[in-house]
């Protein structure tokens, strides 16, 4: 395909972020219920750009026809104090939703709410938080337990 008709050749296109050596720390929920709301807490050692995420499985994924709508995402971010600093929400099948921070986070520890609700036909509804960040951060859930993963890309 030239060039020329690339952007014309897709209904829609995403650009993903590559980010050379940093941490990609992640924590995957499966079988999340119709409506998933999970809490991720996270230390970050120093202050350091990051990103939240949660993704799952593209609508792209399913049979034509299966999926209808888009499944509307949250994701809030609360600094030790209780206070919120961060909010986002959209509406997509794209299987991903972030947020970046404009400037270096703070260290320290944060509480995420994360919020899925979705679409109709969605039957597959497993779902990963990720931290995105040069020098990694530590996760545990909102029950304490800490099984995080964590890759280097």
């Amino acid at each position: 395909m030239p060039c020329s008709s690339f952007s014309t050749g897709f209904s829609s296109m995403y650009a993903a972020p590559k980010a050379s050596a940093w941490y990609q720390d992640y924590v995957p929920f499966v079988d999340a219920g119709t409506k998933a709301v999970r809490y991720f807490y996270f230390t970050n050692p120093v202050a350091q750009q990051v990103t939240v995420s949660v993704d799952f499985y593209s609508q792209r994924m399913f049979a034509k026809g299966c999926v209808t709508g888009q499944n509307l995402i949250y994701l809030m971010v609360y600094n030790s104090a209780g206070a919120k600093i961060a909010s986002y929400n959209y509406y997509t099948g794209a299987g991903f939703n972030s947020y970046t921070f404009p400037v270096p986070l703070a260290a320290g520890s944060y509480k995420v709410y994360t919020s899925i609700t979705w679409a109709t036909g969605y039957t597959k509804r497993d779902a990963t938080f990720r931290v995105l960040s040069p020098g990694g951060v530590s996760i545990t859930t909102d029950v304490g337990t800490r099984i995080q993963l964590s890759t280097r890309q």
